[in-house]
């Protein structure tokens, strides 16, 4: 487990007192270094005497269940009491402690900083839909060959199109060139 994780965070962060009061835990008061026995929760279902003494020790930054002859951190506590994962149950308990997680700072972070790669698919769509809109003849016309390499270039440059700057530019250009090259179409189709 690393230490920037959740889980060796909200080890680190939680008390183990704090942890087990989360669970569910009576814990009295303050917590000496040689620690403090209390009812172990799974006593009743797990020791042999059927929870009926104290074998459970808090320590302040674990336990130790000598009947179950279980260490016990902070996360291990709640995920166990919760029935959840080990990375479920740390989330949460950052979340109580209002400790923000590095890793969704981090998270945030590249979400808010990154942006997604344009669709080029979508953007050939709109080009081929733009095209479609300004020449009525544009289901046969798309096969002509000065009309149909002129749209390969233009479909060629969309490995360059990195921002919505670039897409904008690029369908601005793209429409200019498609309209010469329709248009030009037309003037020949009109003198033949």
């Amino acid at each position: 487990m690393s230490q920037g994780s959740p889980v060796a965070l909200a080890n680190r962060q939680v008390p183990f007192a704090t942890a087990c009061r989360w669970a569910g835990i009576e814990v009295p008061g303050g917590v000496p270094e040689h620690g403090i026995k209390v009812y172990c929760p799974f006593g009743e279902l797990s020791h042999s005497d059927g929870g009926a003494e104290q074998a459970f020790r808090i320590f302040p930054d674990h336990g130790w269940c000598f009947a179950c002859s279980e260490y016990f951190s902070p996360v291990k506590i709640c995920a166990v009491t919760w029935d959840c994962t080990l990375e479920e149950a740390a989330r949460q308990m950052l979340e109580l402690a209002g400790i923000a997680d590095p890793d969704y700072r981090e998270q945030w972070k590249r979400l808010t900083d990154w942006s997604q790669p344009p669709d080029a698919d979508a953007l050939a769509s709109a080009l081929r839909a733009w095209c479609a809109r300004t020449d009525s003849q544009w289901r046969v016309r798309q096969y002509d060959s000065g009309v149909a390499v002129k749209l390969a270039a233009c479909l060629g440059l969309l490995s360059r199109v990195r921002t919505a700057e670039d897409c904008r530019a690029w369908l601005a250009g793209c429409k200019k060139a498609m309209a010469q090259v329709l248009s030009e179409g037309e003037r020949d189709a009109g003198q033949g």
